[in-house]
């Protein structure tokens, strides 16, 4: 019978929280002692990061409840702000999705901007992190995917192969994929502080990997000062049940504001009648269509042959409403418009990039940042043994692009190979922020949930839940909200001054 890892936790018994969170792991007198050390920068760092910085290897123990276990080194880069004198709690920098290497040129300005040390951390498993949980099995049957559909038995046989079969190399070169949890990840974070010797800091936090920052929080909010999160997801719903709802509500949200505008709405009056026919014509006869991908294979801008069905269609949608830049948008009425007679040319642009079965199942996937293994560890460990399917169904509802991509999500598949036990279900229970918190969310979001962050804002008087009305994804990566964050860390019990949102525009939508 497999043993969970939950039960493997509880079997520790009153030394939990040492093994799990203390820096240090203790068992009849033997400890072991996490460790930093300066290393030379790679040149992927030093070429990208233009102001002072150094970079390093923190060892921690693979499974903190082996105290003679496998060591992992986990890297990591200190960005200085320039002129000096930083105070002394500086910025972390948790990632920007699971399984995601951090941006390194994108954040390191952050250090400028809030005129503090920041940190990034490279989570275990992955980018230069030792060992890498990539899945080169799995990326090498990226094109067939494509040009299959992913209700096709054999290419969903195909994934699952490739998967069992990264898993099985991983297990015979010594590494135990079970021991990549948010869990360990939020632990390793927390030694990273005490080996630096860090009293308290404050985090930065994107998309998905505000799970391991709420673990963070359940664990250790002594250390911390306060939180900035940018389009967050709550560890009381996992991210499989969530996304039907999410995407529904953000395309609820942006037909509105077609509705609103008297060209849109004059072009496109049924919007949701529109993308309820899209999605069942196309899956009653799926569209093949040549497209440019830059994810398959070692070179870029590669055609490759792709099948966009009703799930297809749907997914290219999340990411079309989801991005950061709000023209992308501005231009779902015509899509789905277009997808009405068979031209489905823009939904394959955004699906071409697909490293398999990965786009619009999470945030962002990139070909060289994203670290296969370790998401599905995460997930298969984390959020997938945690799932309702009675839950699920509802949300996915009865359009059916909605529950082929994500009722039926290939990722259930590979969960089902991808055999790491579960976590303990106390890292997916609700958690009060009792630390001053700050939370940007955008209408168009199909990531997170309004409701969730909604709910937060309203516990504490020290959080506060900022909407962007008319924004997707990653809105820290635009000026106003950039600007508002960065005056709030200095004064984090202080409600921002919003004031610049009114500024910014509803996107420009595309009609004839």
């Amino acid at each position: 019978m497999q043993r969970t890892r939950g039960g493997r936790i509880r079997a520790i018994g009153l030394v939990t929280v040492a093994v799990l969170f203390g820096g240090s792991c203790t068992d009849s007198g033997r400890s072991f002692q996490p460790r930093f050390e300066t290393v030379p920068c790679p040149e992927d760092v030093s070429f990208v990061i233009l102001s002072e910085h150094t970079c390093g290897y923190l060892t921690v123990l693979e499974d903190r409840s082996e105290i003679e276990g496998r060591t992992i080194r986990l890297f990591a880069v200190r960005v200085q702000p320039p002129g000096g004198n930083a105070p002394p709690d500086p910025m972390f920098h948790a990632g920007a999705e699971l399984a995601l290497t951090p941006g390194y040129s994108g954040i390191a300005p952050l250090a400028q901007r809030v005129h503090r040390e920041v940190i990034m951390l490279d989570q275990r498993g992955t980018g230069h992190s030792e060992p890498s949980l990539a899945c080169p099995e799995v990326r090498a049957i990226a094109e067939p995917l494509l040009g299959a559909g992913l209700l096709d038995q054999g290419g969903r046989s195909d994934l699952r192969s490739a998967a069992a079969s990264c898993l099985d190399r991983l297990k015979q070169e010594g590494i135990d994929p079970s021991a990549y949890t948010i869990e360990a990840a939020a632990a390793d974070a927390e030694d990273l502080r005490k080996a630096l010797g860090i009293d308290r800091w404050n985090i930065h936090v994107i998309g998905s990997a505000s799970r391991i920052v709420f673990e963070l929080i359940r664990r250790s909010p002594a250390s911390i000062r306060s939180v900035a999160m940018d389009s967050p997801q709550f560890p009381q719903v996992d991210e499989v049940t969530a996304a039907p709802g999410d995407l529904r509500e953000s395309l609820r949200r942006l037909f509105a504001t077609c509705a609103e505008d008297s060209d849109c709405d004059r072009a496109y009056p049924a919007l949701a009648t529109d993308f309820d026919e899209a999605v069942e014509r196309l899956d009653a006869e799926p569209v093949t269509v040549r497209a440019t991908a830059g994810a398959t294979g070692d070179d870029l801008d590669q055609p490759v042959d792709m099948v966009v069905d009703g799930a297809a269609f749907v997914r290219s949608l999340r990411v079309m409403v989801s991005d950061t830049d709000y023209q992308a948008a501005g231009g779902i009425p015509q899509t789905i418009h277009a997808a009405l007679h068979g031209d489905v040319e823009q939904a394959a642009g955004f699906l071409a990039e697909d490293p398999a079965a990965c786009v619009a199942y999470v945030y962002s996937c990139e070909r060289y940042a994203f670290s296969e293994g370790t998401y599905y560890s995460f997930l298969c460990g984390d959020e997938v043994p945690f799932v309702d399917p009675s839950r699920l169904e509802a949300t996915a509802g009865n359009n059916p692009g909605i529950v082929d991509a994500y009722g039926r999500s290939p990722l259930l598949d590979i969960c089902d190979v991808w055999s790491v036990g579960e976590t303990d279900p106390e890292a997916n229970e609700p958690i009060t922020l009792d630390v001053p918190t700050l939370i940007f969310y955008g209408d168009y979001d199909a990531y997170t949930s309004p409701s969730l962050v909604e709910e937060a804002g309203e516990s504490r008087s020290t959080t506060f839940s900022v909407r962007f009305p008319f924004n997707g994804h990653n809105l820290f990566a635009l000026e106003c909200p950039r600007s508002f964050r960065n005056a709030w860390v200095d004064e984090p019990t202080v409600p921002p001054d919003t004031s610049c949102i009114d500024d910014m525009p509803a996107p420009v939508f595309t009609v004839p």
